[in-house]
């Protein structure tokens, strides 16, 4: 990682610039951001190839690669957007020589803006991850309106998923808890719009973003649980940090965009009742975020780059 090289070279008032707390916050975030994007790369993929097992036509594998297109638009969406981020991060560490054609920064910039307009610009991909759950639904092939229906009569009552137990107990609670508020609001779009929900694309937009952050979450609580049964500590450590990071950002971005989707399609009275109903997913998660991103920087100056490569 050329931001992390940098880092570690460059000196500023006797100290290096990847001692300081916001140049190290940067490090961070761009190695969480890759954590969670290969994370989902890899649910995917491991998806389809346990859907492919053993023989199969090229019909399979069609129907297959279409079984995942929601996951697939996620990824090219995420992965587009991470690697402008992370290009735009080290021209900004880089400081002014991130603009000078010399260092590698400048260059990473310029490529990396194509990934967000072909393969489907990300716009149109953002439609289709909810656009497609909902035809779906609509044609029966998956339960999301009686899963809406469960969700909706289970908070009337002031039910919500419990907390089960062992490690990350807290941590498969909230995923559900972001499960159902992704359903909740599904649902009361489509109950508003019908099959005129199609027309509103920016409310398909705001869905996606919290689809697209209940999966990446699940992905890296998952990969975060298989790694503890590996014996590499320093791995482990890594993944734990960056669920510690991602996770409660990701929740409260979860809730906060639901309130303003409900905001933007429903009327008193029904708005207060809604708002009810996605506060009773509501919980203080106290998590050191701050320390957890520490640790990251850390570990991507000692090795120079991300930690896992």
């Amino acid at each position: 990682m050329i931001s992390a090289r940098y880092a570690n070279e460059r000196k500023q008032f006797g100290k290096t610039i990847g001692s300081f707390g916001l140049v190290a916050g940067k490090l961070a975030e761009m190695a969480i951001t890759i954590f969670v994007g290969e994370t989902m790369g890899y649910r995917t993929t491991g998806l389809i190839d346990s859907l492919l097992a053993g023989p199969h036509t090229d019909a399979e594998l069609v129907d297959a690669i279409e079984e995942f297109s929601v996951e697939a638009s996620i990824i090219k969406v995420f992965g587009s957007e991470a690697i402008d981020f992370c290009a735009d991060e080290a021209v900004q560490i880089h400081g002014g020589y991130g603009f000078i054609e010399e260092y590698a920064a400048e260059r990473l910039l310029r490529d990396s803006r194509i990934n967000r307009i072909f393969e489907g610009t990300n716009e149109i991909n953002r439609l289709i991850v909810p656009g497609t759950i909902l035809k779906r639904a609509a044609k029966g092939q998956n339960p999301l309106l009686a899963h809406a229906g469960h969700v909706r009569s289970e908070l009337a009552v002031g039910r919500v998923p419990a907390r089960g137990s062992g490690a990350f107990a807290l941590e498969r609670q909230v995923v559900e808890f972001c499960k159902w508020i992704a359903i909740y609001t599904l649902g009361i779009a489509v109950e508003t719009f019908h099959v005129q929900v199609a027309e509103e694309q920016e409310i398909l937009g705001e869905l996606y973003e919290i689809i697209a952050r209940v999966y990446a979450f699940e992905s890296v609580l998952s990969r975060v649980m298989h790694l503890r049964e590996s014996s590499d500590e320093r791995h482990i450590a890594f993944a734990t940090d960056v669920l510690t990071a991602f996770g409660p950002r990701a929740y409260g971005f979860c809730i906060h965009t639901a309130r303003h989707v409900l905001m933007d399609i429903c009327d008193e009275p029904s708005l207060s009742s809604h708002f009810a109903a996605i506060d009773r997913l509501r919980m203080d998660w106290p998590t050191k975020v701050i320390e957890a991103k520490r640790r990251i920087a850390r570990g991507v100056l000692e090795a120079g780059g991300y930690p896992l490569d």
